[in-house]
C-alpha cells in the first residue's frame, strides 16, 4: 500500500485582511481623488457672508403649482427656515441675487 501524499494547501486570507485590504485601497483612491480634484470656484468667504440667507418675503402658494412642482412649493413653505439656512444648488445666490435656497420659492424661479 502507498501512502497518499498530502499536497500542502495555500493559507486561505482571513475575511478581516481582505476588508482591510480593501479599505486601504478605497482610502488610497480617495486620497488621490481629492488631491488630483480642481479647486473649488465658489468663494468660500463669499459663500459664509451669504447663508444663512435672511430671505424675508413669503414663498409662492404651493396651489399655483402642480404635481411635483406644487409638493417642493409646499415643502418649502413648511419648512422655510431650514431652505434659509441651505446654499442654493442651481447657483442664483451669484447670478440672480438671491439670499439662499428659499429664495428660489419666493418666486416662479423654482419651478423650472
Amino acid at each position: 500500500m502507498t501512502k497518499k501524499k498530502h499536497k500542502p494547501q495555500a493559507k486561505k486570507a482571513s475575511g478581516a485582511r481582505i476588508a482591510a485590504g480593501l479599505l486601504a485601497a478605497l482610502g488610497l483612491a480617495g486620497g488621490v481623488f481629492y488631491w488630483m480634484a480642481p479647486p473649488s470656484k465658489i468663494d468660500p468667504a463669499a459663500l459664509k457672508a451669504r447663508v444663512p440667507g435672511g430671505e424675508r418675503r413669503p414663498t409662492l402658494s404651493p396651489a399655483l403649482f402642480t404635481g411635483v412642482v406644487a409638493q417642493a412649493y409646499q415643502v418649502a413653505k413648511e419648512i422655510p427656515q431650514i431652505l434659509d439656512q441651505l446654499y442654493c444648488w442651481c447657483r442664483c445666490i451669484e447670478n440672480s441675487g438671491h439670499k439662499s435656497n428659499l429664495s428660489c420659492f419666493v418666486d416662479s424661479h423654482a419651478a423650472g
